[in-house]
């Protein structure tokens, strides 16, 4: 030790670090004190970072101490930091697959998920990875986060059969929201894969456990649309506006779901009712700006009410139904403010009620209103 620190001094005067290295190395294998091989080892990594600049040695300093035995703790954490910083993958894994055939239980789970993750993140290296999940699954087959690093290795080898199987396990008992992250993943990377099918019902159960999932929604519907399932499309999106809370994302599914019924379907029945409820949330729209405006204050109509009541004239005008007609055009009526556009609609009111429905009172007070806006009509 007095050799070790007299040379230790001469070599720091004349700024000669890699011998000063060397000396602590080659020190630290002739030494009996564990405290001091700890304390030395401690000297060669500053060396080596701070002064020669070099990961390299600071590795070899710790892996020295390591096969020594001494201050595993510390000498673990240490090598496992460097390594990763060092972006030295294949020894982080080779490292820690040594560490985690010492142990046993929840602490071997641990370390094998680190070495998975070194192998598919770090170095790519997808069947070592599968390896190691493997033997994670065989003690814990619903391991969460063993599942979910599966899932990703199927997803990059393309093995679409092998991750529809991997989602389709129960995984009950297991955190929702981990659970959810794994449906997730399987989902979007069967979708991502051209696999729709698959996808769907990969999506069907994200539903189940988060029914207004953004993506699945999404998938969902692209998938009917692309399909030409356009029944079942229609269906779905009259369920989502039955549960959306949003008006203005309401009125958009309520008005795409009725005009795929009418124009696709052929189905003016079904048109009509989805066009009833798009009508209503445009008077829940209108009720909310004139409530949240300036008394006094002109309000446009909300966008696509004008639509929906037009749409159910000419629907009701097509099933026969007189009545249906006169209610939706004085719903247009209520919404409109301009002169011209009030008198082309009471002009159209009013023939109808008196040709139709037989309704003089109704009709007459049509062409009573036009002619107060233009008295020599």
């Amino acid at each position: 030790a007095d050799a070790v620190e007299f040379l230790s001094v001469r070599y720091r005067e004349r700024n000669d670090y890699r011998a000063l290295y060397d000396l602590y190395a080659g020190a630290i294998k002739e030494t009996w004190d564990p405290n001091q091989r700890l304390e030395w080892t401690r000297e060669t990594v500053e060396i080596a970072e701070t002064r020669l600049k070099s990961t390299d040695l600071a590795i070899d300093a710790w892996e020295r101490l390591y096969e020594l035995g001494d201050a595993v703790d510390e000498t673990s954490r240490a090598l496992s930091e460097v390594y990763r910083r060092a972006k030295r993958w294949d020894r982080l894994a080779e490292f820690l697959s040594r560490r985690a055939a010492a142990l046993t239980g929840a602490e071997r789970v641990v370390m094998l998920r680190t070495v998975s993750e070194a192998y598919l993140s770090g170095m790519r290296d997808h069947e070592k990875a599968a390896e190691i999940l493997a033997q994670i699954l065989a003690e814990r087959p619903d391991d969460p986060i063993a599942l979910l690093a599966q899932a990703r290795v199927l997803a990059r080898r393309k093995d679409w059969d092998g991750l529809a199987e991997l989602g389709a396990l129960p995984l009950t008992g297991l955190p929702a929201a981990a659970v959810l992250d794994f449906r997730r993943l399987v989902a979007d990377a069967l979708w991502s894969a051209g696999d729709l099918e698959r996808a769907l019902v990969a999506y069907e159960r994200v539903l189940e456990l988060d029914a207004d999932d953004h993506d699945a929604l999404r998938a969902k519907e692209e998938y009917l649309a692309r399909t030409g399932k356009s029944e079942a499309l229609v269906g779905f999106l009259s369920q989502r506006a039955q549960r959306e809370k949003s008006l203005e994302v309401r009125a958009k599914l309520l008005t795409r779901a009725a005009t795929i019924a009418e124009k696709e379907l052929d189905d003016p029945r079904l048109a009509v009712s989805l066009w009833e409820r798009r009508a209503e949330v445009a008077q829940e729209l209108s009720a909310a700006a004139a409530a949240a405006a300036p008394p006094g204050s002109a309000l446009s109509p909300p966008d696509g009410a004008l639509e929906a009541f037009t749409a159910l004239a000419q629907l009701y005008d097509t099933l026969g139904d007189n009545v249906g007609v006169a209610r939706a055009l004085e719903g247009q009526l209520k919404l409109l403010r301009a002169p011209q556009q009030r008198i082309e609609l009471l002009r159209k009111l009013g023939e109808h009620c008196a040709a139709r429905l037989g309704d003089d009172t109704r009709a007459e007070a049509c062409w009573k209103e036009v002619l107060s806006i233009v008295p020599d009509d």
